[in-house]
């Protein structure tokens, strides 16, 4: 993912939020870093905050302890949209792969099931899908305003899909 973020025009989203599950200490590191680095070539870079949430399903978890794992991070997913005014028409949701990214997308269903103007959503697909989606890609193909996947074939099966290379 942070592949993909170097690419993108810092000075277009002067307040990103980075969010990402407990115990992912390389993702934050890596988030510091990019984001230094893009302080050293863009003026006025703006602000940027890393909010923590707690995964929504542990490898290994009980599948009868998932529900309750899952709403704690539903529920603080729901106060980063909400501290993060999510009614801001340029917010964008840019998410990949796990269970995590699912509980921010349907907190983002959930606000707008309320009357409020969502976040759009970009789900990038996993390089490792060649074949077939992600239980996550399942879940978020319908809701997701640009479902983005690695690999050409996906996109016969899933027309709504699309394709732009290797990505992430």
């Amino acid at each position: 993912m942070i592949r993909l973020l170097k690419t993108i025009d810092f000075s277009k989203y002067n307040k990103r939020t980075y969010i990402i599950s407990t115990g992912d200490f390389l993702s934050k590191e890596k988030v510091k870093k990019l984001e230094t680095e893009k302080s050293f070539i863009i003026k006025h870079i703006g602000e940027h905050n890393i909010e923590i949430i707690p995964r929504a399903r542990h490898v290994g978890q009980s599948w009868c302890t998932t529900p309750f794992s899952s709403l704690l991070s539903l529920i603080l997913c729901l106060k980063i949209l909400l501290r993060n005014k999510f009614g801001r028409p340029d917010l964008k949701l840019l998410c990949n792969g796990p269970g995590s990214s699912v509980m921010m997308c349907l907190a983002a269903i959930i606000i707008e099931i309320f009357g409020f103007k969502r976040p759009d959503i970009i789900f990038i697909e996993s390089f490792a899908r060649v074949k077939s989606l992600s239980l996550s890609g399942k879940l978020l193909l319908h809701f997701a305003d640009r479902f983005i996947v690695q690999w050409p074939d996906l996109t016969k099966k899933y027309p709504q899909a699309e394709y732009y290379g290797i990505l992430i």
